[in-house]
């Protein structure tokens, strides 16, 4: 388990990607975390989530399978997930692709807003008041839950989505953007975290069913860079594509893919059912 002070300042000069945020894998999750240098892994109840994204060289994936291995023999796991910045890699054409997508990034030592985007900011702000906490209330509770009934979102997804107000409560790094109406009513809000030296993470944004305003997620979004420009972070990670709509949002405020990513699984061993075994005997 990382255990060393050197390690979490390692996987802080170094972090890129929202999996490399322990932190919030622990806060969703509840697993052990452990460090293979230069790769995080996270365990629980016979799963090994391997993240095969290097903390150093990125581009460098010659040790991964030996450390793979080593982490697999430590953990003795039954089943592994290993999200990976390139595929096929050489000793891992066993593992089945379960999904693949972009991250997207955007660079705030170069970013400029466009004028449309800036009209849109200006109209929400008539009608938004934005605000910065660490605490997360029955409001977010609410609006996560009626966001989840409304959408279509995998069961992962879902799942993790269910888990947001564990990961704030248990974290050091991450903050609540509020958008909220002239009655002081939750409208809109996103989760970030400051967790990397060089990135803020755009983490999740979840807005009202009943109440639309338009421009409540730019407005927000402007605040995220403003955060991250102040906290002295050269680009913003915005996660996973997802879909059309999520993407267009991205690049519309100019952010662009910048690694892919792929999903893999495989089991490691068959457990035994004994109870079917005993059926044939009786």
């Amino acid at each position: 388990m990382i255990t060393k002070a050197t390690h979490s300042n390692f996987i802080y000069d170094n972090a890129y990607i929202p999996e490399h945020i322990y932190t919030y894998v622990q806060g969703i999750s509840d697993v052990d975390v452990f460090f293979f240098m230069p790769y995080v892994c996270y365990f629980k109840e016979g799963l090994l989530i391997f993240i095969g994204y290097p903390l150093k060289d990125i581009s460098n994936l010659s040790s991964l399978k030996a450390i793979l291995d080593k982490a697999i023999s430590k953990t003795r796991c039954d089943k592994v997930r290993i999200i990976l910045p390139s595929w096929p890699i050489n000793g891992l054409s066993d593992y089945k692709l379960i999904s693949r997508d972009e991250y997207f990034r955007l660079d705030l030592t170069s970013f400029t807003i466009k004028s449309k985007i800036r009209n849109m900011i200006n109209r929400a702000s008539r009608d938004i008041t934005v605000e910065r906490t660490r605490t997360i209330s029955s409001e977010h509770s609410y609006l996560i839950e009626r966001f989840l009934d409304e959408k279509k979102i995998d069961g992962d997804t879902k799942w993790i989505m269910e888990h947001i107000v564990s990961y704030v409560v248990k974290s050091n790094t991450a903050w609540i953007l509020n958008g909220r109406d002239a009655k002081g009513r939750l409208i809109v809000f996103d989760v970030v975290d400051v967790f990397s030296r060089d990135y803020i993470f755009y983490m999740f944004n979840i807005r009202s069913i009943d109440k639309y305003i338009p421009g409540a997620s730019d407005l927000l979004f402007y605040e995220l860079i403003k955060m991250g420009i102040e906290n002295k972070k050269r680009y913003i990670n915005l996660g996973l594509g997802i879909n059309k709509g999520v993407s267009f949002f991205k690049e519309k405020w100019g952010g662009q893919p910048f690694i892919p990513y792929y999903l893999l699984e495989k089991e490691i061993k068959t457990k035994i059912n004994v109870f079917s075994i005993i059926d044939k005997f009786i």
